[in-house]
């Protein structure tokens, strides 16, 4: 069982499924799209998401620094770096 994370490298010589893509300049070469697990059916691989979602906190540190939390959202601030 592997677990990976967005941008992760995977493979190659397999079909890419669902959860991966493989990059223009880098033909034949996986990667995962989102964080999960590797799973591999015949010849297709594919990244099974987690059953739990991240919940963030306002300071967390992502693509940008979290500045508020909403019931169904969040916000973030892109421009702080």
């Amino acid at each position: 069982m592997k677990v990976v994370v967005p941008g992760d490298y995977i493979g190659q010589g397999y079909v890419a499924g669902n959860g991966t893509y493989v990059p223009e300049d880098e033909p034949g070469t996986i990667y995962a799209s989102m964080a999960g697990v590797v799973h591999l059916i015949d010849r297709v691989i594919c990244v099974r998401p987690t059953k739990s979602h991240y919940k963030p906190d306002i300071g967390d540190v992502i693509v940008g620094r979290v500045v508020s939390v909403d019931q169904s959202r969040w916000q973030v601030d892109v421009n702080s770096y």
